[in-house]
């Protein structure tokens, strides 16, 4: 009796339909088998089979530097074939067949539905490609049995060939553990201090509408964002969720961009995370935002990052004149009243060369951004509350910023901004009782758009008396 004659003998009708996956050489799934004889193929040409000492055929499929797999044969309803191994037989003992060099097809990467596997009770869990002993076209099939691979060559199949699934399982673990050390909270937030999805829970498009126009510029309370474009990168280099479309609806006037300088080109950066846009992209977000809404202004902070140029002046100009247009700039150092902003954009300049608006030193900054921990939030927000005490009675006629934002080793943006927002809401919430103050910008990370609205709210109502605009340096 030849081999397939002597393997159908063994294994009788199948108990169970089988279901092809795909064409060749795509391996077939067997469902419902109890066990099964195997022999294992390799896509080079089969060699002639040899049959072994026993009353089973032994097929050596190429040179095998792999330790051997073993199969046990049972016997099936209405099939005889000697006696039945004991549970738990030892390797080596039975019939075996050897395994071509290289790592056994998976399941998953069968083309076509998967419906189910047979699984056979054992130790470990590979999948082998066998050869279909009722299939006169050879077509392979996966068989799933938990036996017949020894620890050491389950381990080299997994390096060689589940090295994503391993990658996804540290990701996994990383991701799972990281909240323990860095206080991350993954998935979107929505609260009234903090918002890291991605639209605004509502907008405040036109509120400078209501300023009056010889109001100055440096006595008007607004809210800004830090790295305003930060929208990639991880949660290191991410600050906010909004687009620039959105920042600028849902109300906030100042702007933190950083920028690149290669051979002219200037793209937008966080450190060295960038951020898949350049200066022309927030030149036209801001122009059209300017011309819906003209009785706006806009505040932009523009500096090199992760480029030490220091010589982006040209390529600056060169892109208001590509992406923008010059009248759209309030390009003097001079304190504008608000109706003279309406409609500007006035570049905070930190960067060498000549004048292009005001120059950002000019204002009262407090920008304490290094938290190296989350216990040293309290540190932070002790920084930002000095400088917001002393902007209503600090000088009229100069820009308070306050940047409520911080990164460290250890707690990165949205988990400072988890933990110093909240603090900012409620302080703001204390002070509602005399809205008649000035804070001047407080530029922060993920803001909630009650945060903003809440900033908005506090505007100086009486009038100042005039004074002589100076040259801020």
């Amino acid at each position: 009796m030849g081999p397939p004659s002597l393997l159908k003998a063994i294994m009788g009708p199948l108990p169970s339909p089988e279901v092809a996956v795909g064409p060749l050489p795509s391996p077939e799934v067997t469902m419902g088998l109890q066990l099964l004889p195997e022999v294992s193929v390799s896509p080079l040409p089969l060699p002639e089979a040899s049959m072994g000492p026993s009353s089973l055929p032994e097929v050596s499929v190429g040179p095998s530097s792999l330790p051997e797999a073993t199969a046990v044969a049972t016997p099936l309803s209405g099939a005889s074939t000697g006696a039945t191994p004991p549970s738990g037989a030892s390797m080596g003992a039975t019939p075996h067949s050897e395994v071509a060099e290289g790592p056994p097809s998976l399941p998953g990467a069968v083309e076509g539905p998967l419906l189910s596997l047979e699984v056979i009770e054992g130790p470990l869990l590979l999948p082998e490609v066998i050869m279909d002993p009722s299939s006169s076209s050879g077509s392979p099939r996966v068989i799933v049995h938990r036996w017949g691979f020894p620890l050491a060559s389950h381990l080299r199949h997994l390096v060689a060939s589940q090295v994503g699934s391993f990658i996804l399982l540290v990701s996994s673990l990383a991701r799972h553990l990281a909240p323990l050390v860095l206080g991350l909270s993954y998935g979107a937030i929505q609260r009234p201090d903090y918002d890291d999805t991605p639209n605004p829970e509502f907008l405040n498009p036109f509120w400078m509408a209501s300023i009056p126009d010889d109001r100055w510029l440096s006595e008007v309370t607004m809210p800004g964002t830090h790295n305003t474009m930060a929208f990639y990168g991880g949660v290191y280099s991410e600050c906010q969720t909004w687009s620039l479309a959105s920042q600028l609806r849902a109300g906030v006037r100042f702007l933190d961009i950083r920028v690149r300088h290669v051979n002219g080109n200037l793209t937008i950066h966080h450190g060295v995370s960038y951020q898949w846009a350049h200066f022309g992209h927030v030149l036209e977000g801001v122009a059209d935002f300017l011309h819906e809404y003209p009785t706006e202004t806009v505040l932009m902070r523009l500096k090199e990052e992760f480029s030490e140029t220091n010589n982006i002046y040209d390529a600056v100009v060169d892109f208001i004149h590509r992406y923008a247009h010059w009248d759209l700039l309030w390009d003097s150092r001079l304190m504008p009243t608000m109706g003279e902003a309406r409609g500007k954009l006035i570049i905070m300049q930190n960067f060498q060369g000549p004048d292009l608006g005001m120059s950002y030193n000019s204002m009262d900054i407090a920008d304490d951004w290094k938290v190296p921990t989350l216990s040293h939030v309290e540190d932070k927000w002790q920084s930002v509350y000095k400088h917001l005490e002393a902007a209503p009675t600090g000088n009229k006629y100069q820009i308070f910023l306050t940047f409520t934002s911080g990164a460290g080793v250890l707690a990165h943006p949205r988990a400072v901004a988890q933990h110093v927002n909240p603090l900012l809401y409620d302080y703001l919430m204390a002070k509602m009782t005399d809205l008649n103050q000035r804070f001047g910008i407080i530029c922060m990370d993920f803001p909630a758009a009650p945060l903003i609205q809440m900033i908005i709210d506090f505007q100086p109502k009486e009038e100042r008396q005039a004074f002589n605009p100076k040259v801020l340096h």
